[in-house]
């Protein structure tokens, strides 16, 4: 819960009515929640899908990563994410567990054939550079011996909005004369016309 400073609030009742000590304490709310805001970011920086571009930068440079002109801040946490809790020896389940950790629990599907040496895994990235991180982590997770097939999958929502419309247009075409012994029928020519449009856009989201 963002803090909110109301230095008004610590005086006495009998002065918080005192139009110069208000003209104070309203002059001193902003540096306090410059401090506030600060010390709060401080503390989020300590939790890696918590930093903001100061804080992520700090864990790149102990990592030794330099990112690149297109990542993203979303992008530099997963890979900064995905390096932090490298550990050895591996273990099947603490291979697992690292896979939970990147691409989200029950995000992914793997089958291991131990007749085959091949493990199948199939997962669901759209992160920027995300893709490249499990890579590397199998290359050093993995034994050299199995041989790793990987599918990456996206699904797409697909919203299509339909426009309808129609026209209908009429003409009369009149004969003027002096001649009143003579009737005259009145023609009239009728058009009509329709036309469909549609619209389609795509969401892609990860599954």
């Amino acid at each position: 819960m963002k803090r909110t400073p109301d230095l008004i609030s610590y005086l006495p009742p009998v002065l918080q009515n005192v139009r110069e000590l208000q003209a104070i304490t309203n002059a001193e709310n902003p540096e306090f929640q410059q401090v506030f805001d600060t010390s709060e970011q401080v503390l989020m920086n300590l939790f890696i899908h918590d930093c903001d571009l100061d804080g992520i930068k700090r864990y790149e440079a102990i990592l030794g990563i330099k990112p690149s002109l297109d990542d993203t801040l979303e992008s530099r946490i997963f890979r900064v994410f995905s390096r932090w809790n490298d550990r050895i020896p591996y273990t099947w389940k603490a291979f697992l567990e690292k896979l939970d950790t990147l691409c989200g629990e029950g995000n992914y599907s793997i089958t291991l054939e131990n007749s085959n040496y091949t493990i199948d895994l199939e997962t669901h990235i759209g992160i920027y550079g995300g893709l490249e991180e499990i890579y590397k982590m199998l290359d050093e997770v993995v034994p050299c011996n199995l041989i790793v097939n990987v599918r990456n999958i996206l699904f797409g929502n697909k919203e299509t909005t339909e426009y309808n419309g129609g026209v209908i247009t009429c003409g009369l075409h009149y004969t003027l004369t002096s001649n009143i012994d003579v009737n005259y029928n009145l023609s009239s020519e009728a058009k009509n016309g329709s036309a469909i449009v549609d619209g389609v856009s795509y969401t892609l989201k990860n599954s």
